[in-house]
């Protein structure tokens, strides 16, 4: 008995703890148990829903999703069914992929069900990425191919023709073929930069200093602009690789000085801290711009997404893979009182021994901003 005990006791653990959300349900569909992942997916107490019908405890369009697969169980003979499907959880909508299984003794007589969901943002982000970078590849090489002998072309007859044809309209035609070529070029570029991120060079180095580097940048080229700095000097020396991270800072200080732009105050601030308990490394950029269209909230971070007239929509996409190849975590929240904050985490041992541990990364981010609203 003491032995099914501490077994009973070790399956509870193992259940508390997996990604998975779980709730099991006797023979009458009153429920039995609810792991956390499924309190916090779905919204619900385990306290509060144990012994009561699941009719009474779950949403009705998750119910009604329930009776349906188990009505298709009956009606096929079969003892499992799969499905995926979209849940409103809170302001948020999950892509869900549903298992629901019958449970048997060892006589084949039926004890209950077992509702098992994931959640599966990660990987459909995980497959658009890929997606789109195999689309940018393909664009930027049957775009960059036309690009050189368009320009050189119109730079010839700019030469040729430029003091014999006293039209204006020749020059300014002429003129702007040459800067459209160049501006679809540094198209083609983001294109390819993000079809094909250089390999990450870790080495060891101040990230404090690395910012220091390029705020200098930023002050001297937007006087107008009050860009101040606030840098733990705790911080520990981590590995990272610099030129990637001043790409990613580059990035995020030109959405931010695209934001504020014309702000009678316009403020840009960044500043770093260091969590010693959960060995995190923080970089956090604010603006007080009129930050994210509400409708865009949720997508910043996906490619061609943008709020600019002329942006790529890549800049964000290209920030939020550098992080993740730096084992890190990004968020988007809105400042106070107005404008957006972009939090990013590195795991410092993580960054050293540079293993993808991204799960357990990931926890510590949820953990980390519990209760704050962010965008991603």
């Amino acid at each position: 008995l003491e032995q099914l005990d501490r077994h009973s006791k070790y399956i509870e653990v193992v259940l508390a703890n997996v990604n998975t959300g779980v709730i099991s349900m006797n023979r009458h569909n009153s429920i039995t148990m609810v792991n956390s992942q499924a309190e916090k997916l779905l919204g619900i107490s385990s306290s509060e829903s144990i012994g009561k019908p699941a009719k009474t405890v779950l949403k009705k369009e998750f119910y009604d999703l329930f009776g349906e697969m188990l009505k298709m169980m009956k009606l096929h003979k079969v003892t499992s069914q799969q499905k995926e499907v979209k849940v409103k959880v809170g302001n948020r909508i999950l892509p869900l992929q549903l298992t629901l299984s019958f449970l048997y003794d060892d006589n084949r007589n039926e004890l209950g069900k077992v509702l098992v969901f994931n959640d599966l943002t990660m990987v459909l982000n995980a497959q658009r990425a890929a997606a789109w970078a195999e689309v940018a590849r393909r664009i930027a090489h049957e775009i960059k191919n036309p690009l050189t002998p368009i320009k050189l072309a119109a730079q010839r007859l700019q030469r040729k023709f430029g003091t014999q044809i006293t039209d204006e309209a020749f020059g300014e035609c002429v003129s702007m073929i040459i800067h459209q070529t160049d501006d679809l070029k540094t198209l083609v570029n983001e294109f390819s930069y993000f079809a094909r991120m250089p390999k990450t060079s870790f080495s060891k180095g101040n990230l404090n200093k690395t910012i220091e580097e390029s705020l200098i940048l930023y002050r001297e080229a937007h006087k107008n602009i009050q860009i101040y700095s606030d840098l733990d000097s705790s911080l520990p020396l981590f590995s990272f690789d610099t030129e990637q991270i001043k790409r990613l800072l580059s990035n995020l200080l030109d959405n931010a000085v695209a934001a504020v732009k014309g702000q009678p105050h316009a403020e840009i601030k960044v500043s770093t801290k260091y969590d010693p308990l959960l060995k995190l490394v923080s970089m956090v950029v604010t603006d007080n711009g009129p930050g994210i269209p509400e409708e865009l909230k949720n997508r910043i971070f996906e490619p061609y997404v943008t709020t600019k007239e002329h942006g790529t929509g890549l800049g964000l996409a290209i920030v939020k893979r550098t992080v993740e190849e730096h084992n890190g975590y990004i968020r988007a929240f809105p400042a106070k009182p107005a404008g957006t904050q972009f939090v990013i985490e590195f795991p410092v041992i993580l960054s050293d021994t540079h293993k993808g541990l991204k799960s357990e990364k990931n926890k510590k981010g949820d953990d980390h901003h519990q209760g704050r609203e962010s965008f991603s």
